[in-house]
Order: structure tokens, then C-alpha cells, then sequence
């Protein structure tokens, strides 16, 4: 029996969330050599497995070359690579991921923007902070328990 997209995949994720992403970045290979097309949920388990490791440069290549292969993020996607940005203190990036994600047709969530008020809170930049908050208003995403607590963080300091 030949493996398929979602035998791939299973084993993809297994892989990546135990630690062991050579075994996955070897699985995609092994994919791609088989005919079977890696997809949104391949790529993005491989770039949050590699963000989470500290393997961001990594990460962000993969996130690239998917893209460029034509493969559409879903919103799954959009809120790993923000948190992958947050990690790397890109913040710029992290909101212009958020925007492109906007711009695809995905409304972005509370989850989206916690990591990213988390990130100017800790930092101190309460103009930042309430910059996105603003964002968030417009958009019409309410505050979550996480983005809350990340702009009392910010307030108290």
C-alpha cells in the first residue's frame, strides 16, 4: 500500500510535534519523490514544528517556498507564521502577515493578534499595543482572555 496525502500528513505531525523534524523535513522529501503533493496542512505543520524549535530561518523558507509553489495559506497557516515572527521579534512582519491574511479573504481572530499585543506589551510599546487594538476594533475582533491579559501586562509596567 502506497502512503497518501493523509498518511503523509499524519506522520508529518507526529514527527514535528515529538521533536523529531529531520525524520519530517525527510518525510517531505520522501513525498515529493513518491508524486504525492505536499499541501497547506504538510507545509504548515513543518513550519510550526521548526518555529517551535528555534529553527526559524528555517521556517521562514519554507513558509516562502510554499507560497511560491502556489499553495494557498489557510488561517491555520497565517496565525503560525505571525507567532513564528512574534518569536523572532519581527513584529513588522508579524502584521504584515496579519494584513496579507486579511487580504486573502481571512479574518483574523483574537488568537491571531494575542501573540502579537503579548509581544509590544513585554516590550513596553503601548503606542504599538494600542495601534493594534485599534486594528482589532475595525476589524470587529473582540478581546480573548490571552490579548487581555497582554494589554494589562502592558498598562501595569
Amino acid at each position: 500500500v502506497r502512503p497518501n496525502i493523509v498518511t503523509y500528513n499524519t506522520l508529518i505531525s507526529k514527527h514535528q510535534a515529538s521533536g523529531q523534524l529531520d525524520r519530517a523535513n525527510a518525510l517531505l522529501e520522501s513525498m515529493r519523490a513518491s508524486g504525492v503533493r505536499p499541501d497547506v496542512v504538510t507545509y504548515s505543520s513543518l513550519i510550526d514544528g521548526l518555529s517551535r524549535s528555534l529553527r526559524h530561518r528555517q521556517a521562514e523558507r519554507l513558509w516562502c517556498r510554499m507560497r511560491e509553489l502556489g499553495i494557498q495559506p489557510d488561517a491555520a497557516t497565517y496565525n503560525i507564521v505571525v507567532r513564528m515572527y512574534v518569536r523572532t521579534h519581527q513584529l513588522r512582519d508579524a502584521r504584515g502577515a496579519i494584513t496579507d491574511m486579511a487580504a486573502s479573504g481571512f479574518v483574523p481572530s483574537p488568537a491571531t493578534y494575542s501573540p502579537l499585543l503579548a509581544a509590544f506589551g513585554k516590550e513596553g510599546d503601548v503606542h504599538a499595543l494600542v495601534d493594534v487594538l485599534a486594528e482589532m476594533q475595525r476589524r470587529g475582533v473582540e478581546l480573548d482572555v490571552r490579548a487581555m491579559q497582554a494589554v494589562a501586562s502592558a498598562t501595569a509596567a
